[in-house]
């Protein structure tokens, strides 16, 4: 799931919060910030749900998941964040570089995971041919819970990746 945001501002006339984005995407994130405390509202199905728009405190965790989203990174830094992690030996990733091999850790939540030949075949491809690894793919999830990530925890791991 794809989580947009936008920057809502307190009215006066309004008498609360309102967005200045006419149409919002299913799915959007609404927050907004004074620094201090944060607010944000999710799952708005419907474009009604502006104008009875009333954002709950959240997390600054869960503020900045959906304010600062985790950058897309490379195969290169994905390898490398997983080395220097430890979710990685260099034996799996000079295999994964030089012949394509996915590591077997890898491959072991794919085989236990999908049981479709045809979804574990595009998932494979997917890993393998891979020049950028995309944070909002499910694939990424579904790899950094099985390594015991939470959701926070494999944004970080983006964001250290593309660092590097």
């Amino acid at each position: 799931m794809k989580y947009f945001t936008y920057n809502l501002v307190f009215s006066e006339e309004a008498n609360g919060w309102i967005s200045p984005y006419a149409l919002l995407p299913q799915d959007s994130v609404l927050g907004v910030s004074d620094g201090e405390k944060y607010y944000a509202a999710a799952n708005i199905d419907n474009f009604d749900a502006i104008s009875d728009y009333n954002p709950v405190e959240v997390s600054k965790e869960l503020f900045d998941r959906y304010a600062n989203p985790a950058p897309d990174i490379t195969t290169r830094q994905f390898y490398m964040q997983a080395m220097k992690e430890g979710l990685l030996i260099q034996q799996d990733v000079e295999n994964a570089i030089k012949n394509r091999i996915i590591p077997v850790s890898i491959q072991s939540v794919l085989d236990a995971a999908i049981t479709d030949h045809a979804q574990k075949f595009n998932a494979e491809m997917s890993i393998i041919s891979a020049i950028y690894f995309e944070r909002s793919n499910s694939l990424v999830e579904l790899i950094g819970t099985s390594f015991g990530k939470t959701t926070y925890e494999i944004d970080q791991f983006f964001r250290n990746a593309s660092k590097l």
